[in-house]
C-alpha cells in the first residue's frame, strides 16, 4: 500500500464522546468512520481490533465479568486483538486483590491472546490507535536491522559475522573462527568439517549447517 493512501479507522459509535475520534479526525492522512461495532472500539486494519478501557471501567468489567465476554467476542470475530487500558491501574481506587487483577490481565493476554497496552490518557490513546492503524495498513515504513551495532573491521568484524549464525554465541564464534581460520572457510565447510569443531555437538552443527546451506 502506498504511504499516500488514506489510513482508515472504523470507530464504535459509543466512543464519540471519548475525545479520541475528534483527535484522530484532525490527523493528516487519517479518515475515521463511526458505526456500531459488535465488539471492540477501533477497527484499525483487516482483522485487527482495539478495545479501549479506562482504568475504573476495567475494574468494573472484572467485577461484573464483562471483560471475559468482551474477550471472547473479540477473539471469535477478529484475528488480532489489542486492549488499551487508559489510566494507572495501581493508582485507581479499587477493592481487588493483586491476585485478582493479575488473574484478569493474564486471562486476557495468555488465554485469549490479547495484547495489553497501557495509556496515560486520551491523547496517548489516540496516538496509539493512529500508529497501530498506520502499521496495519502501511507497514513499519522501513526494514529494521536484526542485529544492533556494527563491527569496525579486522578480527572483531569476523567474529561479528559468525556470531550472527543462529545457535552461535560469542564463545562459540571464537572457537569456530580459530578452527577454520577465516570466514570464507567457515561458510564453505562441509558438515563433516563442522562436526570436527571442538565443543560443537551434532544438534548445533545440524542447525548451523541448515541455516548456511538450505
Amino acid at each position: 500500500m502506498s504511504e499516500t493512501e488514506v489510513i482508515k479507522i472504523i470507530a464504535d459509535a459509543a466512543e464519540t464522546r471519548s475525545g479520541i475520534i475528534a483527535r484522530l479526525s484532525k490527523m493528516a492522512g487519517y479518515q475515521v468512520e463511526t458505526r456500531v461495532l459488535e465488539s471492540g472500539d477501533y477497527l484499525v486494519g483487516e482483522g485487527v481490533i482495539i478495545e479501549r478501557r479506562v482504568a475504573v471501567d476495567f475494574y468494573a468489567s472484572i467485577l461484573d465479568g464483562r471483560f471475559v465476554v468482551q474477550g471472547k467476542l473479540m477473539t471469535e470475530s477478529y484475528g488480532r486483538m489489542v486492549y488499551i487500558i487508559e489510566g494507572d491501574l495501581t493508582a485507581t481506587p479499587h477493592n481487588f486483590s493483586q491476585a485478582s487483577l493479575h488473574g484478569a490481565l493474564s486471562y486476557l493476554s495468555v488465554l485469549e491472546g490479547i495484547s495489553i497496552v497501557p495509556s496515560a490518557g486520551v491523547a496517548e490513546t489516540a496516538s496509539l490507535v493512529a500508529t497501530m492503524a498506520r502499521h496495519c495498513q502501511q507497514g513499519l515504513g522501513y526494514i529494521p536491522p536484526l542485529r544492533i551495532g556494527k563491527a569496525k573491521g579486522g578480527e572483531t568484524a569476523k567474529l561479528f559475522i559468525i556470531e550472527g549464525i543462529p545457535g552461535v554465541g560469542a564463545q562459540k564464534a571464537r572457537t569456530i573462527l580459530s578452527h577454520f581460520g577465516s570466514v570464507a572457510k567457515v561458510f564453505g565447510a562441509s558438515r563433516t568439517e563442522w562436526l570436527a569443531v571442538p565443543g560443537l555437538g551434532k544438534a548445533i552443527v545440524d542447525r548451523v549447517f541448515a541455516v548456511i546451506h538450505e
